[in-house]
């Protein structure tokens, strides 16, 4: 248990670095026809309209209508964004939760 511990904490260290950095630089730019954008939209429709649609956004540089619904994309990371919007719509807290998270990958695999 102290190994997967200290493994553990070492993951989450090396998953903090990549945030505070940018956490750093104050810049957290949502690109609308990358990932990021698309999912950020698509949690923050789900928390005001309670729809999964995604707007703006493209897929293979055609632009969907305004709030169309997605079926490219499944809703477990949207879904996920949402949770942690719905506590403070701060994508930094985002970040930090999903380093928590992913971190655990570590001693799960030792």
């Amino acid at each position: 248990m102290k190994k997967a511990l200290s493994l553990y904490a070492i993951a989450l260290g090396l998953r903090l670095v990549p945030v505070s950095l940018a956490l750093r630089n104050q810049r957290l730019v949502f690109l609308d026809g990358f990932d990021s954008g698309q999912y950020h939209h698509l949690a923050v429709n789900l928390l005001k309209m309670g729809e999964f649609t995604a707007y703006p956004t493209s897929h293979f540089f055609a632009y969907h209508h305004p709030y169309q619904l997605e079926a490219f994309r499944l809703p477990g990371y949207p879904l996920f964004l949402a949770a942690v919007y719905s506590l403070a719509q701060w994508p930094w807290l985002a970040a930090l939760a999903q380093a928590l998270i992913t971190a655990l990958g570590a001693p799960l695999l030792f």
